[in-house]
């Protein structure tokens, strides 16, 4: 039963980070391109107020489903330091993600950014907006990922972890 739940709980991750994900590269890529003339913003909010539906989902089911796999990966006495470090580097990014995402959603239909804002942050949005941020932090999160996978198969004996 442990074996079913934990495949659940992987396979729910992978999805929601991957619905995530490619939602936020359609999202840079197309959709904010697609909205920058006054008559394509209309129409096209419909979209951005779905995939902030998805986003919203997605967060909540990797928070559950991260939870669990973290308290599973670190109840594995094998793990060493450098793999907690990951972890905690993976979880701190991701937290950000979430509460930029939150804040974007929240701040939809505002004001928009005054690109002649005086100050260090108003000129890092023009440089890095929110959605291109957290593409960015996205794709990090997934070589954290990738990483931590490594490290712990070669830290569980054969036959176990994945």
């Amino acid at each position: 039963m442990g074996d079913v739940v934990e495949t659940t709980m992987r396979s729910a991750h992978l999805l929601a980070s991957a619905a995530w994900m490619g939602g936020s590269i359609f999202y840079v890529f197309v959709l904010s391109r697609a909205a920058r003339t006054a008559d394509a913003r209309a129409p096209l909010a419909g979209v951005a107020q779905a995939f902030a539906r998805v986003v919203s989902l997605s967060a909540w089911t990797l928070l559950a489903t991260g939870g669990y796999l973290t308290f599973d990966r670190l109840s594995n006495t094998r793990l060493e330091t450098p793999y907690v470090v990951v972890l905690a580097l993976k979880i701190l990014l991701a937290l950000w993600m979430m509460l930029l995402a939150g804040a974007l959603s929240r701040n939809r239909g505002r004001r928009p950014l005054n690109r002649e804002d005086d100050g260090w942050a108003a000129r890092w949005r023009v440089v890095m907006p929110a959605p291109r941020l957290i593409l960015v932090l996205g794709t990090v999160i997934f070589v954290l990922s990738a990483v931590l996978t490594t490290m712990y198969q070669a830290a569980s004996p054969p036959g176990v972890g994945g």
